[in-house]
């Protein structure tokens, strides 16, 4: 005996083939949804047959991009990070120093302060020095 073909297909069983919950199935497709003799909430079975073929291209086109995004850098292989030659290290110096004195490391001598601080510090300075110097003329 051949089953009679479904009008209406349970929002559960949407949610579990799609991967989502009941509640987002019916937020998303308010308007096609009803309620079947027995009470549960259902979708058209059109709806959902275009849902899941939605599905089902969404992720052969995934599949696809991730095969050609291989393919290009397979093709075209990112360029290896520049390295240092170990011949070009002086004998007994981490090579992480002797890249930054190479290429000019970040000055921080004056403390690493970052730049607002270097922008503030004089004004800082200057504020504290007049303080101090209200202060030892009250004394």
């Amino acid at each position: 005996m051949i089953p009679a073909p479904v009008e209406l297909v349970p929002l559960g069983l949407v949610a579990d083939e799609l991967g989502t919950s009941r509640a987002e199935i019916a937020y998303r497709h308010a308007a096609d949804v009803v309620v079947d003799d027995i009470g549960l909430r259902c979708l058209p079975a059109d709806v959902v047959k275009r849902l899941v073929a939605d599905r089902d291209a969404a992720e052969r086109w995934r599949v696809e991009d991730m095969r050609r995004r291989a393919e290009q850098e397979a093709e075209n292989p990112p360029a290896a990070p520049r390295g240092l030659p170990a011949s070009e290290v002086p004998e007994g110096l981490n090579p992480a120093l002797f890249i930054m004195a190479r290429d000019g490391a970040p000055d921080y001598s004056d403390g690493g302060f970052s730049v607002p601080r270097r922008s503030f510090g004089d004004w800082l300075d200057e504020e504290k020095a007049e303080q101090r110097a209200r202060a030892k003329g009250l004394q």
